[in-house]
């Protein structure tokens, strides 16, 4: 059966700051966006995934200037959202952030509505419906309701379109290099045995084996606080206790930090947080969160600490 979402819901705002609109409840309000205009069927939970934002021109020249990304940005944090709250949607996330001149400073519209195919892709449009501060990132179109989140569980990453190899690391999917083809052979064709791309014979390989691959190591997660003290947790494989007890292995001196606040489990692929019932509760990039799949540059806030979330891994040879 085919459903569509045509419920819009339009929010105005007026986050004054500096006469500016803050980038971060700019992001808050989309998030709020997404979660009222969720619907419940048979299937699960169902949220739009396209999604308007209206901003005075004044905004508009700041957000651009300070934040290119921003469109992008708010389109892949909405997608994890969604993962991790176990919502389904029809399609990509598409994030369109629009110049209207009948805005005044600060004030902010929001509507959303479902496209199973969204023709746009995530950028800023100004006032002539152009597209600016570079190049408009463009999602691939899936159906993103065929694979159901197990409760309690991320969703699973589908498959890149090109049937290439690839990376799934800290709650984002890396595409396989487009200049490599099956087998990791460069441009997708396969050497001819014996001969070069000069017509000459090649010298034979003692082993008659292909070059080895590069090792790849396995990514790291390091907690780093943001307190001026530098302090790093390098997140190990099983669970990680944060929390104000003396025997947790993250202490954090804080009086809003309970004694055992909050987890992290690591198996090597994917970071999960789980708040532990906290008496102060646990926010990922100001959104609060039950459990929340980690990724590269997540900011944790655990009671008045602010936790940034690094992880890393390396190809070498």
């Amino acid at each position: 059966m085919d459903r569509k979402l045509q419920r819009r819901m339009t929010n105005s705002f007026a986050f004054l700051m500096g006469g500016k609109i803050v980038v971060s409840e700019f992001e808050q309000a989309l998030c709020e966006e997404m979660a009222h205009n969720r619907v419940v069927g048979a299937g699960g939970t169902e949220v739009p995934n396209v999604f308007r934002a209206q901003v005075s021109p004044k905004d508009f020249a700041n957000l651009v200037s300070v934040n290119p990304g921003l469109a992008g940005n708010c389109a892949d944090m909405l997608s994890r959202l969604a993962r991790n709250e176990g919502w389904s949607r029809a399609g990509a996330v598409v994030v369109s952030i629009v110049e209207s001149p009948k805005l005044r400073t600060g004030q902010l519209n929001c509507e959303s509505h479902t496209d199973p195919a969204p023709a746009a892709a995530s950028a800023f449009i100004d006032a002539d419906g152009t597209v600016v501060g570079g190049t408009a990132v463009t999602p691939p179109q899936r159906d993103h309701r065929q694979v159901p989140s197990v409760p309690g569980r991320p969703a699973v990453p589908e498959a890149p379109l090109d049937g290439g190899a690839a990376t799934y690391r800290g709650g984002r999917l890396y595409p396989a290099d487009p200049a490599a083809g099956p087998a990791g052979l460069a441009g997708g064709h396969p050497a001819q045995p014996g001969h070069t791309g000069g017509g000459m014979p090649a010298p034979a390989s003692p082993t008659g084996a292909y070059p080895p691959e590069p090792v790849r190591h396995a990514p790291t997660v390091t907690l780093l606080l943001q307190d001026g003290s530098s302090r790093t947790y390098l997140v190990m494989e099983g669970a990680n206790i944060i929390g104000r007890a003396s025997d947790v292995d993250f202490r954090l001196p804080d009086t809003g930090v309970s004694r055992r606040h909050a987890e992290i489990t690591w198996d090597g692929r994917d970071a999960v947080l789980v708040d532990l019932h906290s008496r102060n509760g646990t926010m990922v990039n100001n959104i609060p969160v039950d459990n929340w799949q980690l990724a590269d540059g997540d900011v944790i806030t655990i009671g008045h600490s602010y936790i940034e979330v690094r992880i890393t891994g390396e190809t070498g040879m």
